[in-house]
């Protein structure tokens, strides 16, 4: 039983939903700091546009991660599953990911 196949799935997908959340923090951060400096001028303009970008491309990170792990996690065999609900549980984060990173960017955006 080789179980090292579903955990390194499992931690690529953690890593990835790790580098939405710095991603979003950075958002986070040109929205607190970078657009009420530059609401005067023309830079406000384009900080919402690159904020509509990085949010955007967290929330397609968040859904391509998701259907990688997927995709990789059904080419392993029964005897490579810890258990039965294991897959069931890392796509349920997933998904999780997914809400939380929709939610954080409208938030960001709305604020």
């Amino acid at each position: 039983m080789i179980l090292g196949f579903f955990y390194a799935i499992e931690r690529t997908l953690l890593a990835w939903m790790r580098t939405e959340i710095a991603i979003l923090a950075f958002a986070f951060l040109i929205k607190k700091f970078g657009i009420e400096a530059a609401a005067a001028s023309r830079l406000g303009s384009y900080l919402d546009a690159g904020l509509y970008f990085l949010c955007g491309m967290v929330v397609l990170m968040s859904v391509l991660s998701l259907i990688q792990c997927h995709v990789s996690i059904s080419k392993l065999g029964e005897q490579e599953l810890p258990s039965r609900a294991s897959k069931s549980v890392v796509l349920f984060t997933g998904f999780v990911g997914i809400v939380l990173c929709l939610v954080s960017g409208v938030a960001i955006i709305a604020v």
